[in-house]
């Protein structure tokens, strides 16, 4: 993966710190990864369409303790970062994020707590009553 070598890479103002994957988009535009379709029948797939080399790339990743960020909007999205950065958190000690969770952040806290990986939640993202 020659993009580790970009990493620590900078200036006096900026750095390569890490990486940030996508694995799926927003709620807005019925592309967020849910557990049940939308209200046009969508949004129940990942628009990373190998998520073996999305597991693979974070696992690297970790062992080389570099720090990684996963856009997961959609409540299935979320389920699935934290299957794959729960243990390689434990296993590395690197930081971990999991970016805008947007969707019902209760049922999923426990386990953000358990493993240790960070959720970086919007301020402006719905919430549950």
């Amino acid at each position: 993966m020659q993009f580790v070598e970009w990493l620590k890479f900078g200036g006096k103002r900026w750095r390569v710190e890490g990486i940030k994957f996508y694995i799926d988009g927003t709620i807005d535009n019925g592309t967020a990864w849910l557990k049940a379709p939308d209200c046009y029948g969508g949004g129940t797939t990942s628009t990373w369409h190998d998520l073996d080399a999305y597991r693979h790339a974070v696992t690297f990743l970790a062992s080389q303790g570099i720090p990684t960020a996963t856009h997961a909007i959609g409540d299935a999205a979320v389920e699935y970062a934290l299957d794959v950065l729960g243990p390689v958190v434990t296993a590395s000690g690197a930081a971990h994020r999991v970016e805008h969770v947007e969707t019902p952040f209760s049922e999923q806290a426990a386990r953000f707590a358990d493993t240790g990986v960070i959720a970086s939640k919007r301020p402006d993202s719905p919430t549950p009553a």
